[in-house]
C-alpha cells in the first residue's frame, strides 16, 4: 500500500546563482555539481547519525500526498534533521499538478537539490539534458545498505542502468505481495449477507447480482470505481478487473503485454471488445455508476460513507484507499475482495503485477553536497529508515518486539516490530506513510498483528495488512497466467523514446476517451463499423510503430 511548504529560500537561490555562474553547472549534459569545499564536512560512509559535522541544507522535492499534513514539522522529518545533521527544506506539488511542476522545475533550472519520492524519466533528464547527476561513484563508495540491496536483488543494478551505462536514480523496491495481484474488486458481503447471495464467482453471476441489488434499492450503486487518473486512486477503474473474465488486462494505458516474447495490445482484440459490451450493458441498465470516469478518489469516499452503504462492488487495489479503516470500521468491515470472475468462454485470471524497481530518489546538478543526499537516501533504505518512514520514530511510531512476546505478523510469521501507526486516509504529521524505501518481504511482515494464541482480528484498523494477504492468497494467486505476462521494465534509448512521444500522449489520450465513449453508448460497441474505425484508428495514430519500440527495447534487454 502500498506519502505549505517552506518556499526555496532567496539566501539558497543567490548562492545556486553565484555557483552557478562560477562552475557552469546545469543541464546540456553538463555533469559537474556546484563547486563546495567538503573535506572536513562528513562523518564516515554507513554513518547516518550524524551525516555531517557542520548543519547544511538540502532542498528536497517531493509529491504533496493528501494524508501528509507538512513535510517540513513532520515527525520523520525532524526526526532526521535532529540527527543527521541535514535540514531539509520541502517544495510540493499535489499529484496532479506534479508533472507540470517538475517539467517547468527542469525547463527554467530553478532545480531542488534532489527529488524525493518521485519518478523521473532519466533518459531525458539524466541522459539527454544533464540535469541528474550519475550516481554511480555515491553508490560505490558512500552507500553501503544499497550495495548490499543490489546484492540481495541482482538486477536491480542493470534495471536502474540507463542506456549510456550510468544511473540516474536510487531505487525503490517494494516487494508488496497484495500489491502484485492489484487489480481487486470489493464486495459489500453484508449487503450480499442481506440479499441471500454467495458472492458472484462468473460474469453472469456478478451481473444478476447487481441487478437483484438494484432493484431491491434503486436509488444504490451496484458498481462503481473512479477516473483512471492521478486523483482518481489506484487500479479503480472497473475494466481492470472486468477485462481478466475475457482476456489478460495488461497494466498498460497503451494495452500493451507479453505474449511468450512478442509485444501486443490487448485493447484491438475481440476480448476487449466483449469486455466493454458487458460494462456498456451495465452502463444502459444503470447498474455502473454513470460517473465512474469521472468520479475522484475523494468523491468515491464520500459516496462510500453515504447513509446505508450504497455501493455493493467497486474496484480498487486496497480498500483502505477508500474507506478509513480507524474513523469508519464496522463499514471497513463489511467489504472483502471477490475473486476474478470467470467468463463466457471459461476465462479466468488474474493479473499478475511483478515486483520491480523504480526510479524514486534522484540529485540534481544543483546540489551542492550530493554525498549528503545520497547517505541520507542510504538510511530511508535499511530497515529502520523504512519503519521510520512509514510509522515514525522509533519509540512512538515503532519499537522491536521482544521475541518472548510472540507477536504473529499478517502473513502468520514471528514479527520483529510493533507498529503504532495505523495507516490512514486522513491527514496526518507523524510519518511519510507512502514514501517507500526498499520494502522487501521480510520487511512488509514485520509488523505484530496479534499475539500467538489469540484469534486474529482480521478487520482491525492494525490489520489491514492481514485482509489484503488472505485475499490476495485464497482468492488472486490461484488464478495467475503465464499465457501472459505484464511488459517488464524497460530502458529506451534517446532517440527511441524522441520517436514515440507524441505517439504516446495520442493513444494514451484516444484509448481513454474511447473507452468511455463504448461504455456510455456515445459510440456504438455492437456496431461493427464503429468498432473496425477504431482499431484503424489506433493504427493511424502509430500502435505498430509503438510496439515496434517496445519489441526492440525487449529484445535488446531480455532476449
Amino acid at each position: 500500500m502500498k506519502h505549505s511548504r517552506k518556499v526555496w529560500s532567496t539566501i539558497l537561490a543567490a548562492s545556486m546563482l553565484a555557483a552557478m555562474a562560477m562552475t557552469g553547472c546545469g543541464g546540456n549534459n553538463e555533469e559537474s555539481t556546484v563547486s563546495v569545499d567538503t573535506s572536513d564536512l562528513y562523518t564516515e560512509a554507513g554513518t547516518y547519525f550524524p551525516i555531517v559535522n557542520e548543519p547544511i541544507t538540502l532542498t528536497v522535492f517531493t509529491e504533496q500526498r493528501a494524508n501528509t499534513v507538512d513535510y517540513n514539522t513532520n515527525d520523520v522529518t525532524v526526526f532526521l534533521e535532529e540527527n543527521t545533521g541535514i535540514d531539509l527544506n520541502f517544495e510540493t506539488a499535489p499529484s496532479d499538478a506534479l508533472e507540470e511542476k517538475v517539467n517547468l522545475a527542469f525547463a527554467s533550472q530553478d532545480l531542488p537539490d534532489m527529488f524525493l519520492g518521485v519518478q523521473l524519466d532519466d533518459s531525458r533528464y539524466g541522459v539527454e539534458e544533464g540535469q541528474l547527476i550519475d550516481l554511480t561513484e555515491l553508490i560505490d563508495t558512500k552507500m553501503p545498505r544499497l550495495q548490499e540491496i543490489f546484492e540481495e536483488v541482482p538486477t536491480m543494478r542493470g534495471a536502474m542502468t540507463q542506456t549510456d551505462g550510468k544511473i540516474y536514480q536510487f531505487p525503490a523496491f517494494n516487494d508488496c505481495y497484495h500489491c502484485n495481484y492489484a487489480i481487486k474488486m470489493w464486495a459489500n458481503t453484508a449487503h450480499l449477507e442481506e440479499m441471500g447471495v454467495e458472492a458472484p464467482t462468473t460474469i453472469e453471476e456478478f451481473y444478476n447480482v447487481c441487478k437483484q441489488f438494484k432493484e431491491m434499492y434503486p436509488d444504490s450503486v451496484p458498481l462503481a470505481g473512479a477516473a483512471a487518473t492521478a486523483n482518481g486512486g489506484w487500479n479503480s477503474d472497473p475494466m481492470m478487473f472486468i477485462l481478466n473474465a475475457y482476456t489478460f488486462y495488461p497494466d498498460n494505458v497503451y494495452g500493451l503485454r507479453m505474449h511468450g516474447d512478442t509485444v501486443e495490445t490487448a485493447y484491438s482484440t475481440d476480448e476487449y471488445r466483449e469486455a466493454l459490451k458487458f460494462l456498456n450493458q451495465m452502463y444502459n441498465e444503470g447498474l455502473l455508476y454513470e460517473a465512474t470516469y469521472t468520479t475522484t478518489a475523494d468523491q468515491m469516499k464520500s459516496i462510500l460513507v453515504e447513509e446505508g452503504e450504497p455501493v455493493l462492488f467497486f474496484s480498487q487495489g486496497a480498500s483502505v484507499n477508500f474507506i478509513d479503516s480507524a474513523s469508519t470500521p464496522e463499514l471497513y468491515s463489511h467489504y472483502y475482495p471477490i475473486a476474478p470472475l470467470e467468463g463466457p468462454d471459461g476465462t479466468q485470471m488474474a493479473t499478475h503485477i511483478p515486483t520491480e524497481p523504480y526510479g524514486y530518489y534522484s540529485i540534481t546538478t544543483e546540489c551542492q553536497y550530493p554525498e549528503a543526499a545520497a547517505r541520507l537516501v542510504d538510511y530511508l533504505l535499511t530497515d529502520e529508515g523504512g519503519f521510520t518512514m512509514n510509522n515514525g520514530p522509533e519509540g512512538t511510531g515503532w519499537e522491536y518486539v521482544d521475541e518472548s512476546e510472540s507477536w504473529i505478523a499478517a502473513n502468520g510469521e514471528p514479527a520483529t516490530i510493533m507498529a503504532y501507526h495505523v495507516y490512514t486516509q486522513e491527514p496526518q504529521n507523524e510519518c511519510w506513510q507512502d514514501v517507500v524505501g526498499y520494502a522487501s518481504s521480510a520487511f512488509r511482515f514485520a509488523s505484530g498483528v496479534y499475539q500467538e494464541g489469540d484469534e486474529p482480528e482480521l478487520f482491525a484498523p492494525e490489520a489491514s495488512e492481514m485482509v489484503l494477504y488472505q485475499a490476495t492468497h485464497d482468492l488472486y494467486e490461484p488464478y495467475k497466467t503465464d499465457e501472459w505476462t505484464k511488459v517488464p521494465a524497460l530502458n529506451f534509448l534517446v532517440e527511441e523514446n524522441t520517436s514515440v512521444q507524441t505517439i504516446e500522449v495520442e493513444l494514451e489520450t484516444y484509448i481513454s476517451e474511447s473507452k468511455v465513449q463504448f461504455i456510455t453508448g456515445v459510440l456504438d460497441i455492437n456496431d461493427d463499423a464503429a468498432w473496425q474505425s477504431y482499431v484503424e484508428s489506433l493504427d493511424s495514430i502509430g500502435m505498430p510503430k509503438l510496439i515496434e519500440v517496445y519489441q526492440t527495447a525487449y529484445d535488446r534487454q531480455y532476449k
